[in-house]
């Protein structure tokens, strides 16, 4: 703009121009000027607005590299928390198969615990049996020493007192003794000695025998 001023003066120099063409060329340059510094104005206007326009550039790069930043850290993390879900589902699984296997233990040891306590039912019914069975032998000895004791008064006499060699001596079975000459009697002998039956046996008559308190007759068939 300095310039084209200069130029017109040198113009104006030359030419001999007027002071109204000079007024109108005054007009013009300040309307120039009034111009350039509209431009300039709006020059400056726009490079701030440029400006601010790459300062949020720049600050909104800032944002995407932390938010990228971020995002793989995430990623990592969800990474790490998967493994760790890896490792948690193969740990329950082996409790799982644990668990399986120490229910099939307890179902067993229930069954065997179930058999024991019918066993035990089993048992404890015998034994009150038994001690029902020896309830009613004691009664029975009772009764048995009442009828001694009565007997003892009838007779004036008491039961001799056993010893223990005696006791023995009366529980061994004796030996039977056959009579010579009689076929029957020596095989009969023979059999109840070989088997030590602890039976009262005593003979009658050829024949006939009394076992205990029933009597019998036997014979050579064969």
């Amino acid at each position: 703009m300095q310039k084209e001023i200069q130029r017109n003066q040198k113009l104006i120099a030359k030419k001999g121009i007027t002071d109204e063409e000079v007024e109108v060329l005054k007009a013009k340059v300040n309307q120039k000027m009034t111009e350039f510094k509209v431009l300039m104005n709006d020059k400056a206007a726009l490079f701030e607005e440029m400006y601010s326009n790459a300062l949020i550039l720049l600050n909104r790069d800032k944002q995407i590299i932390l938010n990228e930043e971020e995002i793989i850290q995430l990623k990592h993390e969800i990474d790490i928390n998967i493994l760790e879900i890896e490792q948690k589902t193969f740990i329950i699984s082996e409790l799982q198969t644990k668990l399986a296997e120490k229910k099939a233990t307890y179902k067993a040891l229930k069954a065997d615990i179930k058999e024991l306590e019918d066993q035990c039912e089993e048992l404890e019914a015998i034994l009150k049996q038994k001690d029902e069975e020896i309830d009613t032998l004691e009664e029975i000895l009772r009764d048995r020493e009442v009828t001694i004791l009565g007997l003892e008064r009838i007779l004036g006499e008491k039961r001799p007192v056993l010893t223990d060699a005696d006791r023995a001596k009366k529980e061994m079975p004796s030996k039977y003794k056959a009579v010579l000459g009689d076929e029957v009697d020596e095989l009969l002998a023979k059999y109840i000695n070989s088997m030590e039956i602890n039976v009262p046996i005593r003979r009658l008559e050829p024949g006939f025998y009394l076992f205990g308190t029933r009597k019998i007759y036997a014979k050579v068939l064969n």
